[in-house]
């Protein structure tokens, strides 16, 4: 139970903080048992995310390896079930990394198979969405600009009102940030003003930031 609550506790200053505060409380999550567990696999994904995000690619790449392995080896199997770990939560975790590290090949690869696993009507939406946006991102990477534009505001649409939460918001806008300002001007112009559109109806609906597992 300790490595779980200190593995949830984690994932928080990723959304809403330093990542680097991330990688310290997986690393205490990870110190506290010596056995491969899903809540061990949990906090070692999260913390090869983070250490992504924050430009570490050796250590990013390392901590990728420990989560696979503790995954192989206590994972759990496909479940929706809060606070499990089954393999399409894996593979998110692990799409986020590979798109900070810039390997837009490996990235959709990994969303690909994801986005099969959690399937048409996923019970989790949000995390659908954000694999969405990763993908996005890598298009903006790889210089598909107007692609990505449009994915990223197909990947909020998508979701209910009630559910483009700042979390979703601030990956798209992120999305609009990485593209060339030179690179599809009217759809990233148009994404822009959407995501305008949207903060401004979740003020007034009161919209709260959600945050799975």
């Amino acid at each position: 139970m300790k490595v779980l609550v200190r593995a949830q506790a984690a994932m928080l200053p990723y959304y809403f903080g330093d990542p680097t505060q991330t990688v310290a409380l997986a690393d205490a999550a990870l110190a506290v048992t010596s056995n491969a567990s899903s809540p061990g696999a949990l906090a070692a994904a999260g913390r090869a995310r983070a250490l992504a995000r924050i430009g570490a690619i050796e250590q990013a790449r390392s901590a990728i390896g420990q989560a696979r392995r503790l995954f192989d080896q206590a994972g759990d199997e496909d479940t929706d079930v809060a606070f499990r770990f089954p393999a399409k939560r894996l593979l998110f975790y692990l799409s986020g990394a590979y798109t900070w590290l810039g390997d837009t090949v490996e990235a959709y690869r990994v969303q690909d198979e994801a986005l099969r696993l959690y399937g048409a009507a996923p019970a989790v939406p949000i995390d659908v969405t954000l694999i969405a946006l990763d993908r996005s991102m890598c298009l903006a990477q790889d210089r598909r600009a107007t692609e990505a534009a449009l994915t990223a505001r197909d990947a909020v649409a998508d979701l209910p009102e009630t559910q483009r939460t700042e979390i979703i918001l601030t990956r798209a806008t992120d999305v609009a940030t990485a593209i060339p300002e030179k690179s599809g001007c009217g759809e990233v112009a148009s994404l822009t003003d959407y995501l305008r559109t949207c903060r401004e109806r979740a003020r007034s609906l009161g919209t709260t930031a959600a945050l799975g597992p």
